[in-house]
């Protein structure tokens, strides 16, 4: 687990000499099977696919799929590991925060400048980058924690198409 890095919304490339909607239709099988390890939404072009909700944590991942049509004739699944969206939208809120936040301390510790007054408001922008770096290693740390649930969801998408996962390559 030392060797993990982390990475904004790691990538899943496969390539599948199977149509998309049989892709479609494998998934929904192993969906469908009482000893599935995850849970999922499927449509034609599109699988979601989650981790039980008995097994599921605040750091757990989520793979959204998409099915495009590939360039040997088949089907190139396209996935983006990532964690809830309700997580997903607090962590880029907690960024956009923090940065709004240094551009508006920025610009007063500016205006403060001119006028030739102490410009303590400077301060906020190593505080900043402080608590952006924070915000990072908190989802570093989720990332780390999640591991084993994203090898989860990619073993099991790998056992819906009977394919190995030497065949994927992460980006």
């Amino acid at each position: 687990m030392a060797g993990i890095t982390p990475r904004l919304r790691p990538l899943l490339v496969v390539e599948s000499e199977f149509p998309a909607n049989e892709i479609a239709a494998r998934v929904q099988a192993r969906l469908d099977r009482p000893d599935a390890a995850c849970i999922g939404l499927v449509s034609d072009r599109q699988v979601d696919l989650q981790i039980r909700r008995e097994e599921r944590r605040f750091w757990s991942p989520q793979l959204v799929v998409h099915l495009k049509a590939g360039e040997t004739g088949g089907t190139a699944l396209v996935g983006h590991f990532g964690p809830n969206g309700n997580v997903w939208t607090m962590f880029m809120a907690c960024y956009g925060f923090v940065v709004l936040s240094a551009i508006v301390c920025s610009f007063y510790g500016m205006a403060q400048l001119m006028m030739d007054r102490s410009p303590w408001a400077l301060w906020a922008i190593p505080i900043a980058a402080v608590f952006v770096a924070l915000i990072y290693i908190a989802a570093g740390y989720g990332q780390r924690l999640g591991h084993d649930q994203t090898e989860t969801l990619e073993r099991f998408l790998h056992q819906a198409m009977g394919t190995t996962e030497d065949v994927a390559h992460a980006v």
